[in-house]
């Protein structure tokens, strides 16, 4: 019993150890493939907090960095930048999937984005995964299902109420990869340009003053909209008496 147990982990261990090393040859062959002669190498970062080892497995290790997050996606982006000097100002389908296929999958370890089972309680098309007695005809629904159908097997799907919580996940996974890639390519930005954060930071702390000005601009328009709409706060002449008040208050300063 003890060896065939040993034989059932040895072959486990063997199997994901293949999977790993598919993954990271598939990935440099790619690259290989696509990369043009003419980019200029990218010198490799002096400190790396992570081993990472492939495109996927740098967007899971993003995902999954919470204590160290702003150093884990660091290490994350001089990966993506090292061996893929262009992007994302150059697109790349091809690295977007992998980043992709990263970040789901560590969506789909969590509590919110774990695989559930749905089916009919009362008439009612519910989470039954927690249920100890499961109603007939239950439904296994996960990121990698409903991500996976291609738009023509997702209309063809006859439950209302089925196809209802299949779009929910995919526009959860879909809003996961937009912000997870929102982070990485900020950090890419102050990679390519160390002064750009700086920069922005300076033009996003306006003058007070400032602030007021672009509060206000937009106001008359909104108002006109509002009346419209038939707000019964919507009314033009107060709104300009208001604005007006408040300058006359705020200009005190000046004296």
């Amino acid at each position: 019993m003890t060896y065939r147990l040993y034989q059932v982990e040895f072959t486990y261990r063997m199997n994901s150890l293949f999977r790993i090393v598919s993954d990271v040859l598939y990935e440099r062959l790619v690259i290989m493939a696509t990369r043009k002669p003419a980019v200029p190498a990218v010198p490799a970062p002096e400190s790396n907090v992570l081993e990472i080892v492939s495109v996927k497995d740098a967007a899971y290790r993003q995902a999954a960095g919470h204590e160290r997050k702003e150093e884990t996606l660091q290490s994350v982006a001089q990966y993506v930048r090292l061996h893929h000097p262009k992007y994302p100002h150059e697109a790349d389908e091809v690295l977007d999937t992998m980043l992709a296929e990263g970040y789901l999958l560590k969506l789909s370890e969590t509590e919110r984005g774990a695989a559930k089972q749905y089916g009919y309680v009362d008439g009612n098309y519910v989470n039954v995964t927690q249920l100890a007695s499961k109603p007939k005809g239950i439904d296994v629904l996960s990121i990698a299902y409903a991500v996976g159908l291609s738009n023509y097997d997702y209309r063809k799907i006859d439950n209302p109420d089925k196809k209802k919580v299949v779009a929910e996940i995919r526009d959860m996974a879909s809003t996961y990869i937009s912000q997870q890639k929102k982070a990485l390519h900020g950090k890419l930005a102050e990679i390519d340009d160390p002064d750009a954060k700086k920069n922005k930071k300076r033009g996003d702390n306006k003058t007070i003053r400032k602030h007021y000005e672009d509060v206000f601009s937009n106001g008359e328009k909104k108002v006109k909209i509002a009346v419209k709409l038939g707000d019964p706060d919507a009314n033009p002449e107060l709104h300009k008496e208001a604005v007006a008040a408040f300058w006359t208050v705020m200009n005190r300063n000046k004296k």
